[in-house]
């Protein structure tokens, strides 16, 4: 290759990468913003995952103190009912 054929080479290469490089800046940068939000998405999602699984575990609580609450009820119903009423009194059932 002759002098002339590589200035006209590497002007070619100079110009295409002057023309790609702002638009390959703009597409990191573009990038760079995604992956960012993505990142702040993971950490909110981490978040109320935690919160959920402390929610469930709440709600698991109060079911069994629910089911024992009734069971104590029952109990004090059947306890209860066997007691004759009194003229008066209000009733128990």
């Amino acid at each position: 290759m002759s002098p002339l054929d590589w200035g006209f080479a590497t002007a070619l290469v100079t110009t295409g990468v002057a023309v790609l490089l702002p638009w390959m800046l703009m597409v990191h940068a573009r990038l760079a913003v995604a992956v960012s939000k993505l990142q702040d998405l993971e950490k909110r999602m981490t978040a109320l995952s935690e919160r959920l699984d402390a929610l469930c575990d709440l709600e698991h609580e109060r079911q069994l103190d629910s089911a024992r609450w009734e069971g104590r009820l029952r109990t004090l119903e059947e306890q209860l009912g066997d007691i004759p009423e009194v003229p008066g009194d209000f009733p128990v059932s």
